[in-house]
């Protein structure tokens, strides 16, 4: 398959660096914050928003790993192949979601099975 490398190695180093920089902007706020004691009802909703919060960032550090396993296939030259059935995973879907290991058929194969 003949890929523009340059292009799809910036595009996932971009992409890497945009999650990099919104986990380090985030775990800011999950820092305790000094203050009064508060109620139950606040403690209860500073916990509730902060598991939703770990959830979030859990979601991008996923996708950074994604991403580090695209660039690793990418220097491989394994990038753009289907993981399950070995064809060629279409450049539209590289193109919306270069990290893809998946063809849209294993994909959906996959979810169906979930």
């Amino acid at each position: 398959m003949k890929i523009n490398r340059k292009r799809i190695r910036t595009k996932l180093e971009t992409r890497r660096a945009d999650l990099v920089k919104k986990m380090k902007e985030g775990q800011r706020g999950l820092k305790p914050q000094p203050g009064a004691n508060p109620d139950r009802s606040s403690l209860a909703q500073s916990y509730t928003s902060q598991q939703m919060r770990i959830r979030y960032y859990d979601k991008i550090q996923k996708q950074i790993r994604q991403l580090d396993s695209a660039l690793t296939r990418l220097e491989k030259d394994k990038y753009g192949y289907c993981e399950n059935c070995e064809e060629k995973i279409s450049p539209e879907r590289l193109d919306v979601m270069p990290q893809a290991t998946m063809c849209v058929s294993c994909q959906a194969d996959q979810e169906s099975r979930l």
